[in-house]
């Protein structure tokens, strides 16, 4: 791929009324700061598309049709029902309708917030690395600030990883899949990224065209089920994490929140193992640990929460393990809600 001119952003909201302007508002400026660093750009293509809302998000997205589409930046609004997965592959359908084979998708979680500098950098690292199918970014949480001391602590516990993104590394040292560690080396170290995860977060992440795509609909999440996808179909190097392009996120502050998380990824890991076996030489080097040895040279106080969120995710993975924890129930009726606290 050469210089790029056009890319379409996805933007699927269910029930974000409280933060999804504020969210629109960091998109929109990073897609001002690509046109202004991208000279052939001459159009971006937003899709929203909310699904199954019960509150005004629906109408807060009309409204931000109505004030920011223009002739460069063109925004479509369609609908579909509940469920991410559900709303994407019905965004990739709205992009297979109009025949774009060739432009870059992004996809942004609409509850997180992206650096301004964001899709400038991923849309580089097309044009510089052709065989790069999909890139992700790096989610930076944003710090509890409320009152409760039990929140700011189960905070610093539970997203600790994210914190610190350089304490977690992969279960088997793998450079193939990083290639661009030496040559095109991040702020983060040549020498991390080549210990890095392979896969990446689906918070904020853009694929170099609709092909790339193929999550089915009863998929719950689409970033354990697509990394581990691409890298069967298009082999190590395919995928590269930017720890240089960050979206912030609100983060897990309470027990109930990590025991949903974790079950959903725990489900789609061990439905992906059953299902699509051939993938399971993907999924062992996919796995990743703590890297204690870069732990150590924290402060005291991050070491102890590092200890006890291993503790904590070791006692949710024996209660899954042994379907001590939401037995008969499917990842979906967990992770499904009504109403959303940031």
């Amino acid at each position: 791929m050469g210089n790029i001119s056009n890319y379409y952003v996805i933007l699927t909201a269910y029930n974000e009324e409280k933060v999804i302007e504020s969210s629109f508002s960091a998109v929109k400026k990073a897609i001002d700061y690509s046109f202004k660093n991208n000279l052939t750009l001459s159009m971006v293509n937003i899709i929203f598309c909310p699904n199954g809302c019960t509150d005004g998000t629906p109408q807060i997205i009309e409204e931000l049709k109505r004030k920011y589409s223009n002739e460069k930046i063109k925004i479509e609004v369609i609908s579909s029902p509940k469920g991410m997965v559900i709303a994407q592959n019905a965004s990739i359908r709205f992009i297979r309708n109009i025949g774009d084979t060739n432009s870059p998708i992004f996809f942004i979680d609409t509850d997180s917030l992206i650096d301004e500098k964001v899709i400038d950098i991923l849309i580089k690292q097309l044009e510089r690395h052709p065989s790069l199918k999909a890139i992700g970014t790096c989610p930076i949480p944003l710090s509890y600030n409320g009152k409760s001391i039990a929140r700011k602590f189960l905070d610093r516990v539970l997203n600790c990883r994210a914190y610190f993104p350089k304490s977690e590394i992969t279960v088997r040292y793998a450079p193939e899949f990083h290639p661009y560690a030496e040559t095109d080396p991040q702020e983060i170290g040549a020498e991390f990224e080549k210990y890095s995860k392979i896969y990446f977060h689906g918070r904020c992440f853009v694929l170099r065209n609709e092909a790339v795509w193929d999550v089915p609909e009863n998929t719950v999440g689409e970033d354990t089920y697509l990394d581990r996808s691409i890298h069967f179909r298009f082999g190590p190097g395919s995928i590269r994490t930017m720890y240089d392009a960050k979206i912030y996120f609100y983060p897990m502050s309470t027990l109930g929140e990590f025991s949903k998380t974790f079950y959903r990824v725990y489900c789609d890991l061990r439905n992906l193992k059953h299902i699509h076996p051939e993938r399971n030489d993907v999924r062992e080097y996919s796995k990743t640990k703590l890297d204690w040895n870069y732990i150590r040279t924290l402060p005291i106080k991050w070491q102890f929460f590092f200890m006890t969120y291993s503790v904590v995710r070791k006692y949710y993975h024996f209660l899954f393990k042994h379907n001590l924890a939401y037995s008969g129930k499917s990842a979906l009726d967990v992770w499904s809600y009504e109403q959303k606290t940031h």
